[in-house]
């Protein structure tokens, strides 16, 4: 059996998603997974997808838990409009993002 990203992205794990076809195809294949985290650098068109699917929660990050963490937003007008004044989706800088404290599961 091959392995691929579906078998590895177990429910609770805490993503962070680069950016690209491939990234994205992958957040968007995972959509049967539960209380996913999101903290990552770049956040993209998929997030929205995740996040009101219920598929990301973050109910479990140590940091900043309840809400996506990213620091740059990459997308679409859907990705902007979503963002807005949304207490659910948190903008901080890369030092935050990128700390090392939360441990991630890294798709690129």
């Amino acid at each position: 059996m091959p392995i691929t990203y579906q078998n590895t992205i177990n429910d609770e794990a805490i993503l962070q998603i680069g950016m690209g076809s491939i990234p994205d195809a992958i957040a968007l294949s995972i959509m049967d997974r539960r209380n996913l985290g999101f903290h990552s650098g770049m956040a993209s068109d998929f997030l929205v997808d995740l996040m009101n699917s219920g598929v990301v929660t973050n109910i479990t990050k140590p940091s900043d838990r309840g809400v996506s963490t990213t620091a740059i937003l990459l997308g679409k007008t859907k990705l902007y409009e979503f963002a807005d004044n949304n207490k659910e989706l948190k903008l901080r800088p890369s030092w935050h993002t990128h700390s090392g404290d939360v441990h991630l599961l890294k798709i690129s």
